[in-house]
Protein backbone atom coordinates (compact mmCIF):
# COMPACT_ATOMS: atom_id res chain seq x y z
CA UNK A 1 0.00 0.00 0.00
CA UNK A 2 1.34 3.46 -0.94
CA UNK A 3 1.78 6.40 1.32
CA UNK A 4 -0.87 8.38 -0.53
CA UNK A 5 -1.65 9.98 -3.86
CA UNK A 6 -2.36 13.70 -3.91
CA UNK A 7 -1.06 16.42 -6.18
CA UNK A 8 -2.21 19.61 -4.47
CA UNK A 9 0.37 21.86 -2.80
CA UNK A 10 3.23 20.01 -4.52
CA UNK A 11 6.30 22.19 -5.03
CA UNK A 12 9.11 19.99 -3.72
CA UNK A 13 9.67 16.22 -4.00
CA UNK A 14 8.51 15.33 -0.46
CA UNK A 15 5.37 17.52 -0.56
CA UNK A 16 2.98 14.68 -1.54
CA UNK A 17 3.92 12.88 1.69
CA UNK A 18 3.41 16.06 3.71
CA UNK A 19 -0.07 16.53 2.23
CA UNK A 20 -0.96 13.12 3.67
CA UNK A 21 0.59 14.05 7.02
CA UNK A 22 -1.70 17.10 7.31
CA UNK A 23 -4.39 14.73 8.59
CA UNK A 24 -2.51 13.77 11.77
CA UNK A 25 -3.87 15.13 15.05
CA UNK A 26 -0.95 14.73 17.48
CA UNK A 27 2.84 14.82 17.51
CA UNK A 28 2.88 11.14 18.51
CA UNK A 29 0.74 10.21 15.50
CA UNK A 30 3.04 12.24 13.25
CA UNK A 31 6.10 10.47 14.65
CA UNK A 32 4.49 7.06 14.17
CA UNK A 33 3.63 7.81 10.54
CA UNK A 34 7.19 8.95 9.81
CA UNK A 35 8.59 5.85 11.51
CA UNK A 36 6.35 3.71 9.30
CA UNK A 37 7.94 5.37 6.27
CA UNK A 38 11.40 4.74 7.70
CA UNK A 39 10.60 1.05 8.26
CA UNK A 40 9.50 0.79 4.63
CA UNK A 41 12.94 2.05 3.60
CA UNK A 42 15.02 0.21 6.22
CA UNK A 43 13.80 -3.26 5.25
CA UNK A 44 16.75 -5.00 6.96
CA UNK A 45 16.14 -3.19 10.25
CA UNK A 46 19.73 -1.91 10.57
CA UNK A 47 18.56 1.56 11.74
CA UNK A 48 20.47 3.31 8.99
CA UNK A 49 19.48 4.38 5.48
CA UNK A 50 21.33 6.25 2.75
CA UNK A 51 20.28 8.41 -0.17
CA UNK A 52 19.91 5.55 -2.65
CA UNK A 53 17.60 3.57 -0.36
CA UNK A 54 15.45 6.62 0.33
CA UNK A 55 15.23 7.74 -3.29
CA UNK A 56 14.48 4.22 -4.62
CA UNK A 57 11.72 3.65 -2.06
CA UNK A 58 10.10 7.03 -2.72
CA UNK A 59 10.23 6.45 -6.48
CA UNK A 60 8.27 3.19 -6.07
CA UNK A 61 5.52 4.80 -4.02
CA UNK A 62 2.17 5.38 -5.72
CA UNK A 63 2.26 9.15 -5.71
CA UNK A 64 0.89 11.71 -8.11
CA UNK A 65 3.17 13.25 -9.21
CA UNK A 66 5.89 10.64 -8.81
CA UNK A 67 8.52 11.48 -6.22
CA UNK A 68 11.92 12.01 -7.79
CA UNK A 69 14.19 12.76 -4.86
CA UNK A 70 17.54 14.11 -6.03
CA UNK A 71 20.89 13.83 -4.27
CA UNK A 72 20.84 17.64 -3.98
CA UNK A 73 17.52 17.49 -2.10
CA UNK A 74 18.95 14.86 0.24
CA UNK A 75 22.05 16.96 0.85
CA UNK A 76 19.90 20.00 1.68
CA UNK A 77 17.70 17.94 4.01
CA UNK A 78 20.55 16.41 6.04
CA UNK A 79 22.78 19.51 6.18
CA UNK A 80 21.12 20.88 9.38
CA UNK A 81 22.07 17.58 11.05
CA UNK A 82 25.72 18.17 10.19
CA UNK A 83 25.68 15.40 7.61
CA UNK A 84 26.62 15.14 3.95
CA UNK A 85 25.02 13.44 0.95
CA UNK A 86 27.20 10.38 1.61
CA UNK A 87 26.07 9.88 5.20
CA UNK A 88 23.50 7.46 6.58
CA UNK A 89 20.47 8.50 8.65
CA UNK A 90 19.23 6.71 11.75
CA UNK A 91 15.49 6.61 12.45
CA UNK A 92 15.86 9.42 15.00
CA UNK A 93 17.80 11.60 12.55
CA UNK A 94 15.30 10.86 9.79
CA UNK A 95 12.44 11.93 12.07
CA UNK A 96 14.13 15.25 12.92
CA UNK A 97 14.92 15.92 9.25
CA UNK A 98 11.37 15.14 8.12
CA UNK A 99 9.85 17.32 10.86
CA UNK A 100 12.03 20.24 9.75
CA UNK A 101 10.97 19.70 6.12
CA UNK A 102 7.32 19.48 7.19
CA UNK A 103 7.50 22.77 9.10
CA UNK A 104 9.04 24.35 6.01
CA UNK A 105 6.17 22.92 3.93
CA UNK A 106 3.62 24.47 6.33
CA UNK A 107 5.43 27.82 6.29
CA UNK A 108 5.53 27.94 2.48
CA UNK A 109 1.80 27.33 2.17
CA UNK A 110 0.89 29.71 4.99
CA UNK A 111 2.72 32.41 3.01
CA UNK A 112 0.35 31.80 0.10
CA UNK A 113 -2.82 31.33 2.13
CA UNK A 114 -2.64 34.38 4.43
CA UNK A 115 -3.42 37.07 1.79
CA UNK A 116 -6.35 35.02 0.44
CA UNK A 117 -7.81 34.24 3.88
CA UNK A 118 -7.43 37.87 5.00
CA UNK A 119 -9.98 39.01 2.40
CA UNK A 120 -12.70 36.85 3.99
CA UNK A 121 -11.59 36.40 7.60
CA UNK A 122 -9.07 38.99 8.91
CA UNK A 123 -9.07 37.49 12.40
CA UNK A 124 -8.13 34.02 11.13
CA UNK A 125 -5.43 35.52 8.94
CA UNK A 126 -3.90 37.16 12.04
CA UNK A 127 -3.67 33.78 13.74
CA UNK A 128 -2.13 32.29 10.61
CA UNK A 129 0.39 35.14 10.38
CA UNK A 130 1.39 34.61 14.02
CA UNK A 131 1.90 30.89 13.40
CA UNK A 132 3.91 31.70 10.28
CA UNK A 133 6.22 33.95 12.33
CA UNK A 134 6.72 31.17 14.87
CA UNK A 135 7.65 28.79 12.06
CA UNK A 136 10.15 31.27 10.63
CA UNK A 137 12.01 31.43 13.96
CA UNK A 138 14.62 28.67 14.00
CA UNK A 139 14.75 28.55 17.80
CA UNK A 140 10.98 28.12 17.98
CA UNK A 141 11.29 25.35 15.42
CA UNK A 142 13.72 23.56 17.69
CA UNK A 143 11.16 23.82 20.48
CA UNK A 144 8.47 22.35 18.23
CA UNK A 145 10.77 19.57 17.03
CA UNK A 146 11.80 18.58 20.54
CA UNK A 147 8.64 18.39 22.64
CA UNK A 148 10.28 16.10 25.15
CA UNK A 149 10.47 15.97 28.92
CA UNK A 150 7.70 15.71 31.47
CA UNK A 151 4.07 16.41 30.64
CA UNK A 152 4.29 19.52 32.84
CA UNK A 153 7.28 20.82 30.87
CA UNK A 154 5.48 20.18 27.58
CA UNK A 155 2.41 22.08 28.79
CA UNK A 156 4.55 25.02 29.89
CA UNK A 157 6.21 25.04 26.46
CA UNK A 158 2.86 25.03 24.68
CA UNK A 159 1.48 27.79 26.92
CA UNK A 160 4.57 29.88 26.16
CA UNK A 161 4.03 29.41 22.43
CA UNK A 162 0.35 30.33 22.78
CA UNK A 163 1.24 33.51 24.69
CA UNK A 164 3.76 34.54 22.04
CA UNK A 165 1.20 33.90 19.32
CA UNK A 166 -1.40 36.00 21.18
CA UNK A 167 1.10 38.86 21.48
CA UNK A 168 1.86 38.64 17.77
CA UNK A 169 -1.86 38.79 16.99
CA UNK A 170 -2.14 41.99 19.06
CA UNK A 171 0.81 43.48 17.19
CA UNK A 172 -0.69 42.59 13.82
CA UNK A 173 -4.08 43.97 14.85
CA UNK A 174 -2.52 47.24 16.03
CA UNK A 175 -0.60 47.55 12.77
CA UNK A 176 -3.75 47.00 10.72
CA UNK A 177 -5.69 49.54 12.80
CA UNK A 178 -2.92 52.08 12.27
CA UNK A 179 -2.96 51.37 8.55
CA UNK A 180 -6.70 51.95 8.25
CA UNK A 181 -6.56 55.03 10.50
CA UNK A 182 -3.78 56.47 8.38
CA UNK A 183 -5.73 55.63 5.22
CA UNK A 184 -8.74 57.57 6.53
CA UNK A 185 -6.50 60.51 7.42
CA UNK A 186 -5.00 60.48 3.93
CA UNK A 187 -8.47 60.42 2.38
CA UNK A 188 -9.45 63.46 4.49
CA UNK A 189 -6.25 65.25 3.44
CA UNK A 190 -6.93 64.51 -0.22
CA UNK A 191 -10.52 65.76 0.15
CA UNK A 192 -9.24 68.93 1.84
CA UNK A 193 -6.73 69.51 -0.96
CA UNK A 194 -9.45 69.03 -3.58
CA UNK A 195 -11.61 71.59 -1.77
CA UNK A 196 -8.74 74.10 -1.73
CA UNK A 197 -8.11 73.55 -5.43
CA UNK A 198 -11.81 74.16 -6.13
CA UNK A 199 -11.70 77.36 -4.05
CA UNK A 200 -8.61 78.55 -5.96
CA UNK A 201 -10.29 77.76 -9.28
CA UNK A 202 -13.37 79.69 -8.18
CA UNK A 203 -11.26 82.70 -7.17
CA UNK A 204 -9.41 82.50 -10.48
CA UNK A 205 -12.70 82.60 -12.40
CA UNK A 206 -13.90 85.59 -10.37
CA UNK A 207 -10.74 87.53 -11.13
Amino acid sequence: QGMGSKSMFVERPLDPIFVDLLSVQTIKEFDNRVMEIYSTIDVQGRNKINYNQLADTLKREKMDPKIRFSIEEYERMVAPLGKTKLDFLSSEEFLVAVKEEFLDFCQRHLDKAIPIVHKNDPQLSLTMAAIRMLLSDKEQRKTMLNLEGTLHEQREMIVSLQQEMAQMKKTFRHAIELFYTRSEEMEMEVASMKLKVQELEALSECS
